[in-house]
C-alpha cells in the first residue's frame, strides 16, 4: 500500500496496486459482511481506476470464494467485458452443472477521474432487486444471469477484501476513498444524498 495515504476524493485515499505490487485490504473476521441471498445491503465508495481501460477483472469490495463455485458477493470492474463495466455478483456456484447466481452489470465511465459509486441490494435474491449509482446519476442495469433460486450465497470460509477477492484474486489497481456499507438497502433519495 502507499503510505501515507494521498489525497482522495473526500479524505486521504488508499492507492492499489498502482506500484506493480499486490495490495489489498483483508478484514480477518470473516463473520462480518456475511450477507446473505435475502439480506438487503448497499455498498457505496469512491473510486478511481488507474487505467481508463482495464484488461482484467478487478475486485473492488467483495466476500466472495476465488475458486470453485465462487460463493459469496462481490462488485468489481469487469475489465475482461468489453466497456468495462462494474459487475454486481451474489453467487452460490459460478461455474457448476448448474450456476446459480445473480450477475449485474452498470455502465462504467471509462476515465482515470475519481466518481463516486453506490448499489443496493434489496433482498430479494433476484436481479431486479439491484440498482446502481455513479456520481449521483441512476445507472441502466444490463442482466447476464438471474438463476440464484433462493440458493445461498453466505461464504463462511472467505474474509471480506477491499480491492481483491480471497487471497488477492482480481486485485483492483487504482483508489479507493470512503467506503462504506450498510446492513440495509438504502432508499433512492438515501443512495443520491450519500453522494451529495
Amino acid at each position: 500500500l502507499t503510505f501515507p495515504p494521498r489525497p482522495g476524493a473526500l479524505n486521504r485515499a488508499i492507492f492499489l496496486n498502482v506500484t506493480g505490487t499486490l495490495d489489498y485490504f483483508q478484514h480477518n473476521n470473516a463473520n462480518v459482511w456475511n450477507f446473505s441471498h435475502v439480506s438487503p445491503f448497499t455498498v457505496a465508495f469512491w473510486y478511481m481506476p488507474a487505467a481508463v481501460d482495464p484488461t482484467t477483472d478487478m475486485a473492488i469490495v467483495s466476500k466472495q470464494l476465488a475458486s470453485g463455485t465462487f460463493r459469496g458477493w462481490q462488485v468489481a470492474a469487469a475489465g475482461s467485458v468489453a466497456g468495462d463495466p462494474y459487475r454486481v455478483a451474489l453467487v452460490s456456484d459460478w461455474l457448476g452443472g448448474t450456476p446459480a447466481r445473480v450477475h449485474v452489470n452498470f455502465p462504467r465511465a471509462n476515465t482515470t477521474a475519481w466518481r463516486h459509486c453506490i448499489f443496493t441490494i434489496d433482498g430479494s435474491g433476484t436481479a431486479a432487486g439491484i440498482k446502481g449509482w455513479e456520481t449521483g446519476v441512476p445507472l441502466t442495469a444490463t442482466v447476464v444471469a438471474d438463476d440464484l433460486a433462493g440458493n445461498s450465497i453466505i461464504s463462511l470460509s472467505s474474509q471480506p477484501y477491499l480491492g481483491a477477492r480471497t487471497a488477492g484474486a482480481n486485485p483492483l489497481a487504482g483508489a479507493l476513498d470512503d467506503v462504506s456499507l450498510w446492513a440495509r438497502r438504502l432508499s433512492d433519495v438515501e443512495a443520491v444524498q450519500v453522494y451529495e
